[in-house]
């Protein structure tokens, strides 16, 4: 009995304290993605809306959309990428110097690649750009004025 008797002293002091509303106060961590983009690992991702030629594809994520053009990492992003789209876009591209593909996340070079058998192959010169066409997350060299959709990828908001 006094330990219950304790037990309620306790919690009235705390009560006229006025310190619990201090919890009312506290925020959750926001560690979340904006409306409409999907967790996964860590970043946020977003498939655009448009389909636009691998250059307006870029601009719409960097500008419109927000993040940056995605390239997965690896094979488990590159599946995740498909549950969002398919026929997207990837930030990779041979423009500058034929066979030399840069493949980056907007800053850092990736060294991940899943290329289809016999691919990059410039099949009929101009193929630049690369895209996945399926879920399983294989690449293709094409042309980059087809008209695709791209999935873009920004970190998480603190």
């Amino acid at each position: 009995m006094a330990t219950l008797m304790k037990a309620w002293v306790i919690l009235l002091v705390y009560l006229a304290s006025g310190r619990h509303d201090t919890l009312a106060r506290c925020k959750p961590r926001k560690d979340t993605c904006p409306s409409a983009w999907t967790l996964w690992d860590g970043n946020c991702y977003k498939a655009t809306p448009d389909e636009l030629d691998w250059f307006g594809a870029r601009a719409q994520c960097e500008g419109i959309i927000g993040g940056k053009m995605a390239t997965p990492k690896s094979l488990q992003e590159s599946l995740f990428m498909g549950t969002l789209a398919l026929n997207v876009w990837i930030n990779c591209n041979d423009i500058q110097q034929e066979g030399t593909w840069n493949c980056t996340d907007g800053v850092t070079e990736i060294p991940y690649r899943n290329w289809f058998d016999n691919e990059p192959n410039n099949d009929g010169e101009g193929e630049d750009c690369v895209f996945m066409p399926n879920d399983k997350g294989n690449w293709l060299d094409v042309p980059c004025d087809g008209p695709l959709k791209t999935v873009c990828k920004q970190p998480i908001q603190p």
